[in-house]
């Protein structure tokens, strides 16, 4: 399965750059060292950005947790199911 990663809408792109160019491991043999690989090398990533619903911070200040949990609980879904796009053509 690929690995989600979902954005409340600010930094998310960032933080994905992060984890697909991470280089922290020899991939070889998995000890502390970097091997010019990316240790996810072999790993597919599917990025949802709630961008409707942005930002996720502002909910607690308005008295609408409940409201911000059911927008995880939705996204949360949408990445455990295989409704999304698999090729850049879709």
């Amino acid at each position: 399965m690929p690995v989600g990663v979902f954005d409340s809408g600010i930094g998310g792109l960032t933080v994905l750059d992060a984890i697909v160019n991470y280089d922290y491991n020899t991939n070889s043999n998995h000890k502390k060292g970097s091997d010019g690989l990316p240790d996810f090398e072999k790993e597919s990533f599917i990025y949802f950005g709630d961008q409707a619903n942005m930002p996720y911070g502002n909910y607690s200040e308005v008295n609408k947790v409940d409201l911000l949990k059911e927008h995880i609980i939705k996204d949360a879904q949408f990445l455990l199911s295989n409704k999304y796009y698999t090729t850049p053509y879709q």
